[in-house]
């Protein structure tokens, strides 16, 4: 019974060893998905905001379009030759870059010309505008965030100063003005997940007061890209961890209030933080249908190894009966044997009819 006991306790050792380590390859290989996963976008749409602002390098320091403005504003800003070509580089611009529209400000933020139309609207919302005053005071591009623009859809905006001058003398004369559809490269880039998954997404989160703001549409929340908030010191909630400034592996609860395996990124030379995330169920799912089949054979051997010492038992007990028997046997033969030698009495052996059988020597 020691023995069946050892027998049964290795194998369910055995059977848990084996589970333990099929569960952390399978939490590892996640793992290292979601850090592949996550450091491969970000690193695409750091490369995506430095062909964009390239753009704006391109287009607005000292360029033909920048002297151009410069001369124009000069002269008045009459509808000229000058504001027929600025149009005409502006709208071509428009068709070989797929920007959702462009629009040349002044130094003090107007709008002077743009490619769409604006209904006489001349001046941009705020944010616009401090974030074109900035750019011409830096003489930087400046990239601005993701917001709900017109007829409530997704928009990026970015300003190029347009620079004239050399060395000390270089000045801004106004400022290109992009506006970026996500729609296009950003949003597909965050919501495809290279493998079948059910629960595998990535997200663009930033930091917006108290709160983390979703930037790009959620797998299980459709529609909700730019209006969807969470506090930003939810303890568990990956998204908010990235909004604080954390980065790297992580587990949590998500917003859809399922335990998930995240990693967390800073997207560079911008506000936006990435979460590559996948639902713990679902990386432990076929884990628990081999723990189900573990289990049936951890049974069967168990079940096998019972049987097996039960017939070993049984066979033991029986060869145990069959020579104790046989001692009895032989110690009864032998006390029979010195009775008949040394008795002096006479000592008959009858069968159960009475017929005697064997008697002593007296």
């Amino acid at each position: 019974m020691a023995l069946l006991v050892i027998v049964v306790g290795a194998i369910l050792v055995g059977a848990y060893l084996a589970f333990d380590y099929q569960k952390r390859q399978s939490k590892q290989q996640s793992e290292n998905n979601l850090a592949t996963i996550a450091a491969l976008k970000t690193t695409m749409i750091a490369s995506w905001v430095g062909e964009r602002k390239a753009d704006g390098v391109l287009l607005g320091d000292h360029t033909e379009l920048a002297k151009t403005l410069d001369e124009w504003l000069r002269s008045g800003a009459r509808n000229d030759g000058k504001r027929l070509s600025m149009r005409t580089r502006l709208n071509a611009m428009l068709r070989a870059q797929r920007y959702q529209g462009l629009m040349l400000l002044d130094p003090q933020g107007r709008i002077r010309l743009a490619t769409q139309d604006l209904d006489g609207k001349t001046e941009v919302d705020d944010s616009v505008r401090q974030q074109a005053l900035e750019a011409m005071r830096s003489l930087q591009v400046v990239l601005g965030d993701i917001r709900l623009g017109a007829a409530q859809r997704p928009e990026l905006s970015m300003v190029a100063p347009l620079i004239v001058g050399e060395d000390k003398h270089r000045r801004a004369v106004g400022a290109l003005y992009f506006r970026i559809d996500p729609a296009t490269f950003l949003f597909p880039l965050i919501q495809s997940w290279p493998v079948e998954s059910m629960t595998a997404e990535t997200l663009l989160v930033r930091r917006d007061g108290n709160e983390v703001l979703y930037l790009s549409e959620l797998r299980h929340h459709g529609g909700k890209a730019l209006t969807f908030r969470a506090p930003l010191d939810s303890p568990d909630l990956p998204a908010a961890r990235v909004a604080r400034g954390e980065t790297g592996l992580t587990s949590g609860v998500d917003y859809t209030g399922k335990k998930v395996i995240a990693y967390l990124l800073q997207v560079p030379e911008t506000r936006w933080g990435m979460v590559a995330k996948i639902d713990e169920a679902e990386i432990y799912a076929p884990i628990q249908r081999l723990g189900g089949y573990m289990a049936l054979a951890v049974l069967a051997l168990s079940l096998l190894a019972v049987s097996i010492f039960w017939r070993l038992r049984q066979r033991t007990e029986y060869v145990a009966s069959h020579y104790r028997h046989e001692l009895e046997n032989r110690e009864l033969s032998q006390r029979f044997d010195t009775l008949r030698k040394f008795v002096n009495d006479i000592v008959l052996l009858v069968d159960d009819e009475g017929r005697i059988v064997e008697a002593n020597d007296r």
